[in-house]
């Protein structure tokens, strides 16, 4: 299960690089990105 989950943060963090460059285009979803953020850092 751990190591598991250990995949799943991965794909997360790489997907994170993606909507962060698309997110800094987009204003609208700045909340969005804030969240999943403050997700991925606690």
């Amino acid at each position: 299960i751990y190591f598991l989950f250990g995949i799943w943060s991965g794909m997360i963090g790489t997907s994170l690089s993606m909507i962060i460059r698309i997110e800094l285009s987009s204003t609208n979803s700045l909340i969005l990105n804030d969240q999943i953020y403050n997700v991925l850092v606690t």
